[in-house]
């Protein structure tokens, strides 16, 4: 009976009839309505009152609650110093003066004023109170003064209809929730300074591009969950938590920046972010929540960071065009359902020499049975006799993963190589030198034995993964590899030694140093005479190769095999003659 009482009351107060009417609002504030302007003025000194919407105790309203639909204008006068809590809550305001003597706006202050087009906040305002514009979604455009350090929770939220806004350098946090559902916002710039962006801070936003200071230590769960513009995200190093659901449901989000420095991904922190094809996870991350990518159907490639030890469950479900997955030592569990519905799954590279826990449900519905699993080779025979993992179509030992420093360096490797297949790489031995010229002939190699020195050229930055096959080759090479970190002496044992820097040897100083897999160049100190630095050609570049019949014509000059040495009596091979190589048959 209570409740429709209270219902008759508010269904009366349309049809009531309003006079002009007076009062105080606050210690020094007074405020006078005038019914035939709809316009109501507050003036005097010092704060307003704040109030309640309150239905059942309508004494804790605003004095004007039972007119607030009937009013349109707010003349705010100076010298009141602040907009009391629901002051104007629901009233039909379509503008709103405020003076420059107003530091605070309070909690829902214009909460549901929904014909308000437009509001300028005075630079004397210091804070916005939470839920201050809330539902405001005539508002199309709001400049946000200097001197606010503080925006409440939700104060702008369901302002459908803001297309721009301006957050000013003083502010360090975005709270709870504070531009949730703006969905025509389309632009922001959190500014330097900010340290924080709360859950749901731009969720549901229009949002097409957005900029994360490295001030910012922390994204809050759901903080740009459904903004459906956003297409490129960089998430800085300052940041070590991406926390659950922050770019859930990011559908054309295609591109994901990751910097060092970030600890943790939360559980559906890229869930339904249709449009990524790829992500880099930096070494520094050590833990990826359950359903962190779960429907990134658009997502060819995964590389699960060293530091993880636990896969959790449903992690990359229904990823459809997952192609690949490499999986770091350290793994030791993997969750149910990790990998179900990858359906173009062809290749998993697991690095754990002990083979890892894991139900039967983890590659469900993903079509590992014509798939190859690479594992170490150690550990081949585990795997074979381990489920789920014994269920792929071939195991074989994992290739030497090769990332380029630059396009091109040197490298010794301690397992047997194949670059046959690996498109985008070559790899080189040094196969001879022309003494008259001072080049350095480099010959195109694909298997390569263990120990061999080598210059590689490629994409720097780039990793590649080059299968390993036991091989009988060997070649006359006159790079000197090394597993280990070796400072490298100017001659040896009638040699004279030259590191690559720059794409140029230069002759060591006897305190240069070469790193551990990498290799020197050595040439006979006889050959090399007082070079200081020796240029290379490589056998697939354009080069001046002689094509020689069976004799041989002396007057052509002297000959030198492929490491320098003069050659009385050349036969069939490969040989320098006037600083040009020539091939007899």
């Amino acid at each position: 009976m209570k409740h429709w009482a209270i219902l008759f009351a508010i269904l009366l107060l349309p049809f009531t009839a309003n006079a002009d009417d007076s009062g105080s609002c606050g210690d020094n504030v007074t405020y006078s309505y005038e019914e035939s302007t709809g316009k109501l003025t507050i003036s005097g000194s010092g704060d307003m009152y704040s109030y309640k919407l309150d239905y059942n105790f309508p004494s804790r309203n605003a004095p004007w609650y039972s007119y607030m639909s009937d009013i349109n204008t707010v003349d705010i006068r100076d010298g009141v110093t602040s907009i009391g809590n629901n002051a104007f809550n629901a009233c039909n305001l379509t503008s709103i003066e405020i003076p420059n003597s107003v530091t605070s706006i309070g909690e829902r202050a214009f909460y549901n004023c929904s014909d308000l087009t437009s509001i300028e906040i005075p630079n004397g305002v210091t804070s916005i109170g939470d839920e201050a514009f809330y539902n405001c979604h005539g508002l199309t455009s709001i400049e946000i003064p200097n001197g606010v350090t503080f925006i409440g929770r939700w104060a702008f939220a369901l302002c459908s209809g803001l297309t721009s806004i301006r957050i000013p350098d003083s502010i360090t946090s975005i709270e709870l929730g504070a531009f949730n559902s703006c969905t025509s916002l389309s632009s922001i710039k959190i500014p330097n300074g900010v340290t924080s962006i709360g859950q749901s801070a731009f969720a549901g936003c229009r949002v097409t591009s957005i900029e994360i200071p490295g001030s910012v230590t922390s994204i809050g769960a759901h903080a740009f969950m459904n903004c459906g513009g956003l297409t490129s995200i960089e998430i800085p190093g300052s940041v070590t938590f991406i926390e659950s659901s922050a770019f859930n449901g990011c559908t054309s989000l295609s591109s994901v920046k990751i910097l060092n420095g970030v600890t943790s991904i939360g559980s559906y922190a890229f869930r339904a972010c249709f449009s990524l094809t790829s992500i880099e996870i930096p070494s520094s991350v050590t833990s990826i929540g359950y359903n962190a990518f779960e429907g990134c159907r658009g997502l060819t490639s995964i590389e699960i960071p060293i530091g993880v030890t636990s896969i959790e469950k449903r992690v990359f479900y229904y990823c459809k065009s997952l192609s690949s997955i490499k999986i770091p030592n350290g793994v030791t569990s993997i969750g149910s359902s990790a990998f179900e519905d990858c359906t173009s799954l062809n290749t998993v590279y697991c690095y754990a020499e002990e083979v890892p826990s894991a139900s039967s449900q983890v590659f469900s519905n993903s079509p590992i049975n014509t798939a190859t699993l690479y594992v170490p080779a150690s550990s081949i025979e585990t795997y074979k006799s381990t489920s789920p993992w014994n269920e792929f179509n071939e195991i074989k030992a994992l290739p030497a993963s090769i990332t380029l420093n630059k396009a091109q360096g040197t490298y010794c490797f301690d397992e047997d190589l194949d670059f046959s297949g690996v498109e985008g790489i070559r790899a080189y031995v040094a196969s001879g030198f022309n003494p008259e010229t001072g080049t350095l002939l480099l010959m195109h190699v694909d298997e390569v034995p263990a120990n061999t020195g080598l210059l590689i050229k490629g994409t720097a930055g780039k990793t590649y993964e080059v299968p390993l096959k036991e091989t009988s080759f060997y070649y006359m090479n006159m790079f000197k590899g090394t597993l280990e970190r070796q400072t490298v002496a100017t001659t040896e044992d009638g040699y004279t030694n030259y590191i690559l820097k720059d794409g140029v040897f230069y002759k060591s100083d006897g305190t240069a140093t070469v790193g551990a897999n990498k290799a020197y160049l050595q040439l006979p100190t006889s050959a090399a005479k007082a070079r200081q630095t020796i240029r290379y050609q490589t056998d697939d570049e354009a080069t001046d190769i002689n094509a020689i019949d069976n004799k041989v014509d002396e007057a052509d000059g002297t000959f030198y095999n492929m490491s320098g040495q003069r050659v009385n009596a050349p036969r069939r091979g490969i040989y320098i003659q006037n600083g040009k190589k020539v091939i007899i048959h």
